[in-house]
């Protein structure tokens, strides 16, 4: 069996397409597009036709793409993207008006849960300690104990999120990226925001960080010369000490590491700092599966690993 599971995040809309054989798996293909559709919706929680009609060509594109791959079958969900929206179900059937593909709308909960099920059959194979999947605009914490999730909360923070509410334009060709007091802000409201949270302590010593900007920043840790798949919080700090005084050849070099994330980076970073401060981490994993998998496996193999 050949599917695609399509993730409308609110920076990217990606998808993914595997091959499934009985409860194996490969990923055949990936491919990301970045629209930002959270910084479409205004105050009210409204999105506006354009970022509407944005979404629905993107999803249209990889609807061609996934009978082009002989797909078997398609499956579309969103997560904060839509959450944001006064009436999220309004989008939804604009969806399948323009493009015929359903849309399910996941809950804080269900995202997380979905993100854990992608580590457990991808990465974690001791199946205990947490996970933080750091959207555009969520950031969902799941403390789990022998394969279980124990503990899970949606925090309303993600990288797309904390660039827009904390990072104002400024004057000059560097004017779009995070100074330190604007850092130093970010640090502040995240920390307090998992703090608030109330995670059951401890949680271990090691925390998987999921998202494409959880790997992003393993390339720009790898530039540093360390591991890009474990790592310290210490090196999170020394990216942020790195970053919070930009240049030219800095801003340069973000964006040949992590193109499209540039800007969204140094929040993604911060944010995952204060989540580690918090929780006491001492090393932190990058997985390399995540949501997309999870959901995948959930429904096409089976819950339970």
């Amino acid at each position: 069996m050949r599917v695609m599971i399509v993730d409308i995040g609110s920076n990217t809309v990606k998808y993914d397409a595997f091959d499934i054989d009985g409860d194996n798996f490969v990923k055949i293909e990936h491919r990301a597009t970045i629209l930002g559709f959270i910084s479409y919706i205004d105050k009210d929680g409204v999105p506006s036709a354009e970022g509407v009609l944005k979404l629905c060509a993107i999803l249209d594109e990889y609807k061609r793409r996934s009978e082009e791959l002989m797909c078997d079958s398609i499956l579309v969900f969103a997560t904060a993207s839509l959450r944001r929206c006064r009436d999220p179900h309004s989008v939804i059937e604009d969806i399948y008006n323009t493009t015929g593909l359903e849309t399910v709308l996941f809950d804080g909960e269900t995202e997380a849960e979905m993100s854990l099920l992608g580590v457990l059959v991808t990465d974690d194979k001791t199946g205990c300690g947490i996970m933080a999947d750091m959207g555009g605009g969520s950031t969902e914490l799941n403390v789990y104990k022998d394969r279980k999730s124990v503990y899970m909360i949606s925090n309303p923070f993600g990288a797309l999120s904390l660039k827009n509410d904390f990072v104002k334009k400024k004057s000059g060709e560097l004017g779009s990226y995070a100074d330190i007091s604007e850092i130093e802000r970010i640090y502040d409201y995240a920390k307090e925001t998992v703090i608030g949270a109330g995670v059951p302590m401890p949680v271990g010593d090691q925390m998987f960080i999921v998202g494409g900007s959880a790997r992003a920043i393993g390339a720009l840790v790898v530039q540093e010369g360390l591991s890009g798949d474990e790592f310290s919080p210490q090196a999170l700090e020394g990216l942020i000490c790195k970053y919070s005084e930009m240049t030219m050849e800095k801003a340069e070099l973000l964006k040949r590491l992590v193109p499209g994330r540039e800007l969204i980076i140094i929040p993604a970073i911060t944010a995952f700092k204060a989540i580690a401060d918090v929780l006491k981490i001492k090393t932190i994993k990058v997985a390399t599966g995540g949501i997309r998998e999870g959901y995948m496996y959930y429904k096409y193999i089976g819950k339970e690993t």
